[in-house]
């Protein structure tokens, strides 16, 4: 092989080494929505679970979906996955309907949270029973709404008896 035919074969090689490079880290680039991580609309939460507590990582300790009319708290814990710096979580809490309906309407919304995560992690939103010594909860049904940089993503019904 003379060494004009090894410089063609030797330019072809490069030529589809580096094609095969760059349809590599296409695959493996962004999601079109300015970072390279997971985005909101790519389903960045997961392991949604309703709970009595939580540890010091988030991660839930007593999942149920059914709370007593005494409980101090209702957690909503899950796993956020590839979170941008800042990503902000809001969990809005709605007295859905049951014993107080005729009072108050149904799709009452109670409160709201918000917090700011990063990365992969466990997270959790809660609300606390209001500070009154003899408060309980209305029996009714309820839930919380997750929404991820404003856009919803999840809702995570629960029932109080």
């Amino acid at each position: 092989m003379n060494n004009k035919n090894k410089s063609h074969r030797f330019a072809v090689h490069i030529i589809l080494a580096l094609a095969m490079a760059a349809v590599l880290l296409a695959g493996c680039g962004g999601n079109g929505n300015g970072n390279n991580g997971v985005g909101p609309q790519d389903g960045m939460i997961s392991e949604v679970t309703m709970t009595v507590m939580v540890d010091e990582d988030g991660k839930p300790l007593y999942p149920t979906n059914v709370f007593r009319t005494d409980a101090d708290v209702f957690f909503c814990s899950f796993k956020v996955t590839d979170a941008p710096l800042d990503t902000k979580i809001r969990g809005v809490w709605t007295y859905v309907s049951g014993e107080v309906e005729d009072q108050i309407g149904k799709n009452y919304v109670m409160d709201e949270i918000t917090i700011t995560v990063e990365g992969t992690r466990y997270a959790a939103v809660f609300y606390r029973r209001p500070p009154l010594p003899s408060y309980r909860w209305p029996r009714g049904e309820y839930k919380v709404v997750l929404y991820v940089d404003e856009k919803e993503e999840m809702s995570v019904p629960f029932t109080v008896k």
